[in-house]
C-alpha cells in the first residue's frame, strides 16, 4: 500500500534532472521510484523552488519547466498552499527542531497533509517529527 509522502524540491529535481553524470542518474532512478511508490503530498513552496533551479541550474525553457511543473500537480495527491496558520507553524517547527525556517515550512507542510514520509537530502535522515512523519534520504 502506497504512503502518504511528501517530497521536497530536491527529490523533483532529480526525478526530472537531464544529466548524463552517472551519479545524478542513479538518483534520478532512485526519485523516479519513490515517486511511482507513493500518494505524494507537494506544496507551493516546492513548485515554486522546483521552477526556480530548472529555469536557472536546470537550463529549462518557461515551457519546459511549465509543462514539468504541471505533470507534479497531475500526480500529487495533495497540493499544501501556505496560508498564516502555516507560517506560524513553521516557526513552532523551527524553535523546536532547529531547521532552517524554510525547512520547516516543508516539515510543516508535510505534516499539515498528515505525511508520513517525508523525502529530502537536505534534512536529517529517519528523524521523526511530531511523532508522525519520518525523514528519509532516499539517496543514502
Amino acid at each position: 500500500m502506497s504512503v502518504k509522502t511528501f517530497a521536497d524540491t530536491n527529490i523533483h529535481v532529480y526525478a526530472h534532472s537531464g544529466s548524463a553524470n552517472p551519479s545524478d542518474q542513479k538518483k534520478k532512478e532512485t526519485a523516479l521510484r519513490y515517486l511511482d511508490d507513493c500518494l505524494l503530498v507537494v506544496s507551493t513552496q516546492v513548485l515554486r523552488e522546483f521552477t526556480s533551479v530548472m529555469l536557472g541550474k536546470g537550463k529549462r525553457t518557461a515551457d519546459e519547466t511549465e509543462l514539468l511543473v504541471e505533470d507534479i500537480i497531475e500526480i500529487s495527491e495533495i497540493i499544501v498552499d501556505e496560508d498564516l496558520s502555516l507560517v506560524r507553524k513553521a516557526f513552532k517547527v523551527h524553535r523546536k527542531y532547529g531547521y532552517s525556517y524554510y525547512d520547516s515550512l516543508i516539515i510543516s507542510s508535510a505534516l499539515v497533509a498528515d505525511c508520513k514520509l517525508l523525502l529530502s537530502e537536505d534534512m536529517q535522515n529517519e528523524q521523526i517529527i511530531e511523532g508522525t512523519l519520518k525523514i528519509v534520504n532516499p539517496f543514502r
